[in-house]
């Protein structure tokens, strides 16, 4: 264990930086430094390019891991940067929220929906998946249902609009 312990954690949706000082370290250290005062130099055991490599390869890796657990996860966040762009700290946040709610399937489906629409906003992906949440619609079958619902509605309102330029039109010929 090293002097300094890193942890990157989230802050208001952004991974900040948290470092801890370990004490009996630094003590130590700093008795080593005054017993080598008496000496022309120092020992040092690495350099700080060493240290930082090592803090910042153990961080880093310690973000992937916790934010890509399972492949799903990385599936989703794949789909949403080929389709929409970017995914920062507030909307990884999110999108892993949607995910425990409705399923990354539906997650994956909002996001072509979106990008078939052109519209390539995470806000626009949000309002897609708070309809699907108050429609009930908890599955890709589901929301198959719905859209053969909306269909049919369509297919009524299409036919009652001809029933009644039909009859307009019956009415200037008479």
């Amino acid at each position: 264990m090293g002097i300094l312990e890193t942890k990157v954690k989230k802050a208001n949706g952004n991974p900040t930086v948290h470092y801890r000082l370990n004490k009996e370290c630094f003590i130590e250290m700093v008795i080593s430094f005054l017993r080598n005062r008496k000496n022309d130099h120092i020992e040092i055991e690495k350099t700080l390019t060493e240290i930082t490599t090592e803090i910042t390869t153990n961080s880093l890796s310690i973000e992937k891991s916790s934010f890509f657990e399972n492949n799903e996860v990385d599936k989703v966040s794949i789909e949403y940067q080929q389709k929409i762009g970017q995914i920062n700290g507030d909307i990884a946040i999110q999108l892993e929220h949607w995910r425990n709610e409705l399923g990354d399937e539906l997650v994956k489906k909002a996001i072509d929906i979106a990008y078939e629409q052109g519209k390539r906003r995470w806000s626009y992906i949000r309002g897609i998946l708070k309809n699907f949440k108050e429609d009930g619609i908890t599955s890709l079958n589901d929301l198959e249902k719905q859209e053969k619902k909306k269909l049919a509605r369509r297919g009524r309102a299409v036919a009652q609009k001809m029933a009644a330029f039909d009859a307009y039109i019956n009415s200037l010929e008479e």
